[in-house]
């Protein structure tokens, strides 16, 4: 994969581990800071960072040849379970020529 792609991925999730949302970039129409929030809080316990080998259990779909966009899926891990059941789906885009990550959905 994609190590730039790699990179975005675990600064996204050390944000939400960190309750940094303020940082992140959310997809007009699908997502907002407020509902992250939310969400969050219904897991129960507290995201971690990317534990090690999470990475390889990533889920990349690049939708177009055409475009520069990729949908990327995982499971989120928590202090209690690692993996958790929650799933984070991430858009990354080709914007002013680099790599941006938005947060698509947060589904259980």
């Amino acid at each position: 994969m994609n190590d730039t792609i790699d990179a975005l991925i675990r600064e996204c999730v050390l944000h939400i581990a960190e309750n940094r949302l303020d940082r992140l970039n959310y997809l007009p129409g699908y997502s907002t800071q407020s509902g992250l929030a939310r969400v969050l809080a219904e897991i129960g316990s507290p995201v971690i960072p990317m534990p090690d080998g999470a990475i390889a259990r990533l889920d990349v779909h690049k939708p177009s040849d055409d475009e520069d966009r990729w949908l990327v899926e995982f499971q989120l891990s928590t202090r209690d379970e690692q993996p958790s059941g929650w799933w984070l789906s991430l858009i990354v885009l080709k914007k002013d020529g680099r790599l941006v990550a938005y947060i698509d959905d947060l589904v259980y």
